[in-house]
């Protein structure tokens, strides 16, 4: 029987500058806003989905440092929905992204400024962080580079453990 799993990628737009907070645990919590785009057609727009995006430890580090209102951005991690109660009384939910992995989207800040691209930032994992950390690798796996993607295992696929 397959488990979930709860792991989502998006590109975006940072909504707003990142702001970040360090705890007396030295540990670093980022947040921001990201918009996604939700065009599929041009007949029927639809306006962005927007997402609260919080990062830890060194990944909160990186986009405490490079996210800023408007930069394009891919993201690697878990939803999660979360609710509250608001002073009025009424239920609160927002849709959060609890990100693993933060990359520039470089060819989108490029297209809009003329710059050229930068490297990647690169920096190790941080132990005090909840779950796996990674930070920005040195190149989009969309732009190649250069080497197949892994090989894989045909025997361990079983299309019978497909829940659709």
């Amino acid at each position: 029987m397959i488990q979930g799993i709860n792991i989502i990628t998006v590109s975006g737009h940072a909504g707003r500058d990142a702001e970040t907070k360090t705890f007396e645990s030295g540990l670093t919590v980022c947040r921001f806003n990201v918009a996604v785009n939700n065009n599929f057609s041009k007949d029927k727009p639809k306006p962005p989905l927007w997402l609260t995006v919080k990062a830890f430890g060194k990944t909160a580090e990186f986009c405490a440092t490079h996210v800023k209102k408007g930069i394009g951005l891919w993201i690697n991690g878990r939803l999660e929905c979360e609710n509250w109660t608001k002073t009025d009384g009424t239920p609160g939910t927002a849709n959060v992204l609890y990100a693993e992995q933060v990359r520039l989207d470089y060819e989108r800040r490029d297209a809009q400024n003329g710059a050229a691209a930068q490297p990647h930032a690169q920096a190790q994992p941080a132990a005090s962080a909840p779950g796996p950390v990674r930070v920005p690798p040195q190149s989009r796996p969309s732009q190649g580079n250069g080497q197949p993607p892994p090989p894989v295992n045909a025997a361990a696929f079983d299309p019978e453990d497909v829940p659709f």
